[in-house]
């Protein structure tokens, strides 16, 4: 789950989101999985970009850095460091796990959960023909 947008209300939304899934739990198991994201350049013009994206971080007060190639490699030891410029960490990010009824049911996404009932909506669109 990335937290850094341009949009400070789907920043908040996100943000508001790690914490939540932070706080659950199912069958013993943590709905989130923190351990930060890292999003590197390749190139000069997209390190520009990472510049401004951790602007945008600092802005929201989300807790960021602008990390060298090496300490890429030390996150991530598949990446060559010859081949980017650096990369953009968020510690805070992470990856959130389904919790609920929405996870357990068989069928999932074709049926509905126990005391729910689902609809298909068509896919066929109407037009009309001027005669």
């Amino acid at each position: 789950m990335f937290q850094t947008n341009p949009s400070k209300t789907m920043t908040e939304f996100a943000k508001y989101t790690v914490r939540r899934y932070s706080e659950l739990d199912l069958d013993g198991e943590p709905c989130f999985h923190g351990g930060g994201s890292i999003e590197v350049a390749a190139m000069p013009e997209r390190w520009e970009d990472l510049k401004s994206k951790q602007g945008l971080a600092t802005s929201w007060r989300i807790e960021s850095a602008l990390i060298s190639p090496e300490e890429c490699v030390e996150k991530v030891p598949l990446i060559d460091p010859s081949k980017i410029h650096g990369g953009f960490f968020v510690s805070s990010d992470g990856v959130a796990r389904q919790p609920g009824r929405a996870r357990r049911w068989p069928g999932w996404p074709w049926t509905a959960a126990p005391g729910y009932t689902a609809r298909r909506r068509s896919r066929a669109s109407t037009s009309r023909v001027a005669g």
